[in-house]
């Protein structure tokens, strides 16, 4: 099946993937590159444990994007919810 598309939790083997889209995502905002490294990915955002979950999109087993979810809290609704980051390339 050509283009098909899967969408999957991330674990620490994906840290390298993950990575390299979050450097390529504070490119675009003109964050700093040079602060993240595999480790401190593996270790903070796939490891387990962590309140944050990354799911990885892949199209035909190649990755092209990814989603942090993360635990949040909105005062003005007193409503606890999702805060996001994603990048696709």
């Amino acid at each position: 099946m050509a283009n098909a598309l899967q969408i999957r939790i991330a674990g620490p083997a994906d840290a390298a993937v993950i990575t390299g889209f979050a450097r390529k995502l504070g490119e675009t905002q003109g964050d700093p590159t040079d602060l993240i490294d595999e480790d401190a990915v593996r270790m903070n955002m796939v490891s387990t444990g962590s309140p944050m979950t990354v799911l990885l999109a892949e199209i035909d087993g190649k990755p092209v994007g990814y989603a942090s979810l993360l635990p949040a809290y909105e005062t003005s609704y007193a409503a606890s919810g999702l805060q996001t980051v994603s990048c696709s390339y």
